[in-house]
Parts: C-alpha cells; sequence; structure tokens
C-alpha cells in the first residue's frame, strides 16, 4: 500500500486523465446587470439572474470561510454587498464610501478580504464584512482596476488596468512590484483559480484571457465578442489534499520555494483527509514562475 504521493506522478495522471474538478467563475454582465458563471473546464456561460441593484464598476470576490460571494461597486451606492451564488439576487451588508472602489481580493490564509480604489496612490484597503466599512493599510502607488489572491504562493495580485500590468501587492505596505508587464485591459475583473494554478481575467471589451503563473505570467486571450462585464471570482470545483511541508529545497536557483511550515496543496482529489496519502515528496515547479525547481516533503495535514 502506498503512504506517500509523488507529486510528478499525480500531476501527470491527473492531467491525463482529465478528471481535475472545474471550478466556477463568477462575473457580471453590464447588459442587464447579470450574474453569469463560466464552467473553467468546458468555457461555458450560464446565466444565473439579474441582480437587484446597478453594479457600475465594481469587482466580485468569493470568501471560501463562509462560501459568501461579495460585490462591491465603486459608483453607484458605493456598498459592499453579498450576493446568491444560485439566484444572483443581492442585498446590501453596508457603504464603503470610497469613489472607485473596484476590486476585491479575499486572502484566505489570513482571512482578510482587501480592496483597492481605481486611482493612483490610493490605500490598500481591509474590509468588514459586516458593516461594509473599509481600513486604509499603506500606499499603492499604481491604479489598481482589480485584485486576486494567490493562496498556493501566498501573493495578492491586481492589474492596472489600461495599461493592462500585473504587480504583486504588500499586504502591509500597499508596495506594488511589478511581475508582468502586459497589454490594454478594459475595466476588468481578476480572479484566483488554484485548481489550475492560473489567473483568469475578464472586461468591458468582452475578452477572457488567462494567466498562467508558472510560466512568468504569461497571458493568453481564451475567448473575445463577449459583451461587457466586469468583476470577477472564483469558486472551487472540489476540496484537494494539503500537506504541511516538512523538508524544502531549492534547485536551479528558485528563490520561492514553500518554506518549512507552509502548507501546500496538492491535485489530490479528495472528500476526507483519510483519502489522502500520509506523506508527500517531490520536486515541484519554481513558483511565481522563477526559474529552478523545489524538492519539498510533507505531511497530511486536510483535505480543503
Amino acid at each position: 500500500m502506498r503512504k506517500s504521493i509523488v507529486l510528478g506522478l499525480i500531476a501527470g495522471v491527473l492531467a491525463s486523465a482529465g478528471i481535475v474538478e472545474a471550478g466556477t467563475l463568477y462575473t457580471v454582465r453590464e447588459t442587464g446587470d447579470i450574474l453569469v458563471a463560466i464552467d473553467t473546464n468546458t468555457l461555458e456561460f450560464t446565466d444565473v439572474g439579474p441582480l437587484n441593484e446597478v453594479f457600475q464598476f465594481g469587482g466580485l470576490e468569493w470568501d471560501s470561510s463562509t462560501d459568501t460571494l461579495y460585490a462591491v461597486d465603486g459608483r453607484g451606492t458605493r456598498s459592499l454587498h453579498k450576493i446568491d451564488p444560485n439566484t444572483g439576487q443581492s442585498g446590501t451588508v453596508g457603504a464603503h464610501g470610497v469613489t472607485d472602489l473596484f476590486g476585491l481580493g479575499y486572502d484566505s490564509q489570513n482571512d482578510v478580504l482587501f480592496a483597492c480604489a481605481f486611482v493612483p496612490n490610493q490605500p490598500l484597503y481591509t474590509v468588514n464584512r459586516s458593516t461594509g466599512a473599509v481600513t486604509p493599510r499603506g500606499t499603492i502607488v499604481p491604479r489598481l482596476g482589480n485584485l486576486a489572491y494567490n493562496s498556493r504562493d501566498d501573493e495578492l495580485l491586481g492589474v492596472s488596468d489600461g495599461a493592462g500590468d500585473l504587480y504583486r501587492i504588500d499586504r502591509n505596505t500597499g508596495e506594488a512590484t511589478l511581475v508582468f508587464n502586459g497589454e490594454f485591459t478594459d475595466n476588468s475583473g481578476l480572479a484566483y483559480d488554484p485548481e489550475q494554478h492560473v489567473l483568469w481575467q475578464i472586461d468591458w471589451q468582452g475578452r477572457l484571457f488567462k494567466y498562467d503563473i508558472a510560466n512568468g505570467y504569461a497571458r493568453t486571450t481564451v475567448k473575445t465578442g463577449l459583451g461587457s462585464h466586469d468583476g470577477l471570482a472564483f469558486a472551487g470545483g472540489g476540496a484537494r489534499c494539503n500537506y504541511l511541508i516538512k523538508k524544502s529545497k531549492a534547485k536551479g536557483g528558485c528563490e520561492t520555494c514553500p518554506p518549512k511550515g507552509a502548507e501546500f496543496r496538492s491535485d489530490a482529489a479528495c472528500e476526507d483527509v483519510k483519502e489522502c496519502e500520509k506523506k508527500l515528496k517531490g520536486t515541484i515547479a519554481c513558483p511565481r514562475g522563477g526559474n529552478g525547481t523545489c524538492k519539498i516533503k510533507g505531511k497530511r495535514r486536510s483535505c480543503g
């Protein structure tokens, strides 16, 4: 009986068999303010239902701790909202009061909902999910139109719409570090997909993009001609086996290997932690698209 999971073998089996469970992306079609669900495997768009209010230039985010879909609008009522992902019906939590607050990103490791405004030299904000009130934290120099949290690499990311540049954001100071010199995007939504380890982006020009994080955030155009959409959130496609890193060694110059004590989310699907192999060992690509690889060993921690 196997007692450990060899990363390269398992990842290859899952990919070739095509059994990685799809997640769902949620966005808002601006014509009629309709909540739309997107299957990340088939890329099929399905109308869920109309919102209760006008969605003017805002963001969406999925809070995985409570399975809640949140929205902010930076114009209109300038408030935080909850949206029913089954019907599209929305309800206001409370006002944030910040003009052009367009982006939301949920840090699942620290249980913090972040927000950003599409204005240069504005704070990074934390959002009170009970009242909608925001608290400034540091300053972001570029104007960001959206946010997304990469849970595998523990980093907050945002795109400067217009320029299309992708930045990594320091969650304490707001300092922005360029990670991808992009091309034009127009009022977009951004979401991290942990199943594929990619970023998705949709914009007002009706385009759907995909960023390959492991390949230096290389961007490809997946679909065009979709009509104006804004806001994007990923709701997980299924639980995976998570491991506590016990040993981590960089190979080939990788500078971003997960440290000892960090959590690693594998591609192995599970419904109960007992279904996960007790130990993990093998080699992974250097996180954030860096050079080299990481040799890691870990111990079974959870299924989620």
